[in-house]
């Protein structure tokens, strides 16, 4: 036990990397875990978020404490560590990586409560995982720590922490409004709601939507908004700038998957409009096209030129036209004829 805890936990070479300030680097992560919480609540719709908070509170603390004691059963029969050494183990790697999650939602199809739940979950269990982690750590190297100090610790800093959360969270949307009353309800609407209303309000803007749902009715509805370009969160390390360089040139920018969206929901569109014009009227709209004269359409259709003429009529008042020019773009168009 001895050696392993040697390896992980100090040194001055740790995973490769120069370490030899643990404050540092704890400070550092602190700023960093507050910064990716901060932008995730910034970003939850709570309206979403409702339904869901119950089970994933549970998963995010409970899911992460069983799964952090299964893996400490593993790794105590396989490895021969003490429990503790273990368990703390199991806690480390007890919680699901956000980004992760994701990026597997994005090429899984879910329902849109089931994909809610898994996305706050891995952005609720970091508490739960940070404290055990801690926990552990000061069990194993603090003399006088135990099962009760451990205890006292995860309601101290779960308890603390949301209650700070939520105070920060009221602060921040307080704050938002002041600094620009133009805008100071807009914490409180959805992105899609908060796009709509600065593209109204200010049509200059260029919006981007920064987005971990990869679901066309989102990405429709984020264009319809207004939105310059839609990015996920998943992408963002590769797309984000280009996003933003994109909007600044005034021009759109969807991730790649979504192009392939738009195509297929144009060619099915397509598919789905019935054509206004019968089989019969479409041979018709051919042969004037290529500047058949009435009577001609007659004998070789074999039917009467007053015949002719009443298909003429309607297919005119149909497609909302008045003359054969433009019947022969539309037939060009739609294909029947080359140009």
């Amino acid at each position: 036990m001895r050696s392993w805890r040697s390896e992980c936990c100090s040194g001055p070479r740790a995973g490769g990397i120069e370490f030899d300030d643990a404050q540092l680097a704890r400070s550092i992560g602190v700023i960093a875990l507050i910064v990716i919480l901060f932008e995730g609540g910034l970003t939850t719709d709570w309206r979403d978020l409702r339904p869901v908070l119950v089970p994933a509170s549970l998963l995010g603390t409970v899911g992460v404490a069983v799964t952090a004691a299964v893996t400490a059963g593993a790794a105590y029969a396989l490895f021969d560590l003490s429990w503790i050494s273990a368990l703390l183990l199991g806690a480390i790697v007890g919680s699901t990586d956000a980004a992760a999650v994701f990026a597997t939602l994005r090429f899984t199809p879910l329902r849109r409560r089931v994909a809610t739940l898994l996305a706050a979950e891995s952005g609720a269990n970091d508490p739960m995982a940070v404290t055990l982690t801690a926990g552990f750590i000061s069990w194993l190297t603090l003399r006088d720590y135990g099962a009760a100090d451990m205890a006292v610790q995860l309601v101290r800093e779960l308890g603390l922490g949301l209650v700070i959360g939520v105070g920060l969270g009221l602060i921040g949307s307080r704050m938002f409004a002041r600094l620009s009353p133009e805008l100071g309800n807009m914490p409180r609407k959805t992105g899609l709601q908060a796009a709509r209303e600065l593209a109204r309000r200010r049509p200059e803007l260029r919006i981007l939507i920064l987005s971990m749902y990869d679901n066309e009715q989102f990405l429709f509805e984020a264009l319809k908004a207004g939105a310059s370009g839609y990015v996920l969160k998943s992408e963002a390390d590769d797309d984000i700038l280009d996003a933003c360089r994109a909007a600044m040139r005034g021009q759109p920018f969807l991730y790649p998957t979504a192009m392939s969206s738009l195509m297929r929901d144009v060619l099915e569109r397509d598919e789905n409009i019935a054509d206004p014009l019968t089989s019969r009227e479409l041979e018709i709209v051919k042969l004037i096209a290529e500047g058949y004269a009435s009577k001609e359409i007659a004998s070789v259709l074999v039917i009467s030129l007053k015949t002719v003429e009443s298909h003429r009529a309607n297919i005119l008042r149909k497609l909302g036209m008045r003359d054969r020019v433009e019947l022969t773009r539309w037939a060009i168009r739609r294909g029947l004829i080359e140009p």
